[in-house]
Parts: structure tokens; sequence; C-alpha cells
């Protein structure tokens, strides 16, 4: 996804140059799948283009909702969770602070609606489906 993405790029970039009006669709579609991977410098890159181009593309309002599902960090720290790792080592592990970690952590647990002590077997359940 992330490699297609990336040739999108380049082609819009190259119709951009020579066909604004068949080159900012594609890079569009590049940026929006940036955007939902998360990838913030290959969106900023994106965005400048197309206003470089004179082209406007839509700034998002907020950060992405995940709603009840687990964001990409909150399943880092649950997979972390789950072998038992305390909230100072999620912080290590993740580069965070520790009370950032400790949001996350709390986030997540809430999200599973889980204990600390069960987030492997909701894991498990999650990965075979039940």
């Amino acid at each position: 996804m992330y490699s297609g993405a990336l040739v999108a790029e380049q082609q819009g970039r190259l119709r951009l140059a020579h066909d604004p009006d068949r080159g900012a669709p594609v890079l569009q579609q590049a940026l929006e799948v940036f955007t939902r991977l998360g990838a913030t410098a290959d969106v900023a890159r994106c965005r400048q283009a197309l206003r470089d181009a004179g082209r406007r593309s839509p700034d998002p309002r907020g950060r992405q909702s995940y709603g009840s599902e687990l964001s990409p960090r909150e399943e880092q720290v649950a997979a972390l969770l789950a072998t038992g790792a305390s909230n100072q080592a999620i912080a290590r592990v993740l580069g965070l602070s520790p009370r950032t970690a400790e949001h996350h952590v709390a986030h997540t647990l809430k999200k599973l609606g889980v204990r600390r002590g069960e987030v492997g077997e909701v894991r498990e359940e999650h990965r075979d489906g039940a």
C-alpha cells in the first residue's frame, strides 16, 4: 500500500508538471493513502506539491478518530501489555514519556474492556476471529 502510494505520488508529480488536471487527482489519491497510513511527512510533501501547482487539498479537521477500535499506537501498547510489560517499559520501548505511556495504557484497556492481565487473552481471541 505504501509503496503503491509512493509510485502514485511520483506519477502525479510528473503529470502535474505537464497536465495539472490529470496530475492533481493522482497526487490526491496518494495523499489519501498516506493520510490513512499516518505517513505525515509524505502527506506534507504531497500537500506542498499540490499547493505549488495552485491546487488545494482539503486539510483534515483534527486527528483521525478510531472510535472503539484501537489506534496503531494502542495496538503497539496492547502487544506490549500482553507480554506483561510495565508502563515504564512501554514508555522506553515506544520512546514515550511515562505519563504518555500511562494515557495510552488507560485508553487501550478501556477500549478492550479488560484489566491489565487479561490483554493477552483478548488479543488471542481477536486474532482467532472470535
